[in-house]
């Protein structure tokens, strides 16, 4: 596929799915979270509940501190839940939704 192309599966967040590495037949656009099931479903990892900071650095093939980078910027939502658990699916599907880089063109317009 050329860089110029772009292909558009919008989702409820109007985020490009192809942008975060998702595959149109990835997408699941009747899926409660569909990007995230997307990502999920490429990695061959099954949707859970809540999620550590170790289950959401394996899904974003990060470190633990680049979250909690996220985090501090105001990107990624960390929650105060029970046990070591801090994310809910929508708050990585948010995450992703949010996460889509802006091409330098629509930079230099504003």
């Amino acid at each position: 596929m050329s860089k110029n192309r772009r292909i558009n599966y919008d989702n409820d967040y109007g985020a490009n799915a192809a942008e975060i590495g998702i595959r149109s037949d990835q997408v699941k656009k009747d899926a409660k979270y569909p990007l995230l099931e997307g990502l999920l479903e490429a990695k061959g990892l099954s949707r859970l509940g809540t999620y550590t900071y170790r289950d959401a650095a394996e899904i974003f093939e990060c470190s633990i501190r680049a979250l909690q980078e996220r985090i501090r910027e105001g990107k990624l939502r960390a929650r105060d839940l029970p046990g070591r658990k801090k994310f809910l699916c929508q708050d990585l599907e948010d995450f992703l939704a949010t996460s889509v880089r802006k091409l330098k063109r629509e930079e230099e317009e504003k």
